[in-house]
């Protein structure tokens, strides 16, 4: 032993470290925190500006954790369990041969987990509440959409419409960068079409102006394709046809 002694090392800035808590939670409190953080913050934040004040979805997790699940409500739980179960739920699709992307099969081996001792793991949970909620939405949309069957398909190719339509769904394609909206006709006729300007949600009507591409048998029945479409306001519609 040093003539220091152990009052010596301490004087010269040695000092004893505890052992840093290991980093392990159940994954029922893991998902029901992260359905929290979802609700407190009402979307998913991945990052925050520099001097903000909000907390990120992750951010808050890692404090919930830490506090302990007392603080959770069994709305909390529930929704934890909903989300989970929903990407345990994806292994039917790669038994039926149904395309998984690879973030889903990694959320779905994540779900499997009982016990979180992954940072990285949190990241991706931080996340899935959000993808839950907008999968539920889509799947609102698929019912919506099934009820509409039709033979009806519109004008001839090239030619140049004007239609009042209701919005059955609209998702941004990160790949293309634009909207892809599906909606029908006052006349029951589906009509499909990309926008980058068009930013719409499900129920909204719209005016709109668009060439005839072409048309495609789906589940639903016919669906007409259009390009170059533009949203127009009722007076601006009258004022060009006049």
């Amino acid at each position: 032993m040093s003539v220091y002694g152990y009052a010596g090392m301490k004087d010269m800035g040695y000092k004893n470290k505890s052992k840093a808590k290991a980093f392990s939670y159940s994954a029922n409190d893991v998902w029901a925190v992260a359905c929290k953080a979802q609700r407190l913050n009402k979307e998913y934040i991945k990052f925050v500006p520099e001097g903000s004040k909000k907390e990120t979805n992750r951010e808050i997790i890692y404090r919930l954790l830490e506090e302990g699940p007392t603080h959770l409500t069994v709305k909390d739980k529930n929704e934890g369990v909903k989300v989970r179960q929903h990407f345990q739920a994806l292994t039917f699709k790669l038994l039926t041969d149904e395309y998984v992307s690879d973030f889903e099969k990694t959320a779905m081996e994540i779900a499997d987990k009982n016990i979180i001792n992954s940072k990285l793991d949190v990241a991706i949970i931080a996340s899935l509440p959000q993808s839950y909620e907008k999968a539920n939405i889509r799947k609102s949309e698929d019912t919506e959409i099934a009820q509409v069957t039709t033979d009806k398909t519109i004008g001839k190719i090239k030619d140049r419409v004007d239609l009042r339509v209701t919005v059955l769904r609209s998702f941004l394609s990160q790949k293309w960068n634009c909207y892809f909206i599906t909606a029908v006709t006052e006349n029951d006729e589906v009509v499909f079409f990309g926008s980058s300007k068009i930013v719409t949600k499900v129920g909204d009507i719209l005016d709109i102006r668009g060439t005839v591409k072409g048309y495609r048998s789906d589940d639903n029945g016919m669906v007409t394709q259009l390009n170059r479409v533009q949203k127009y306001d009722t007076t601006d519609i009258l004022k060009t046809v006049k």
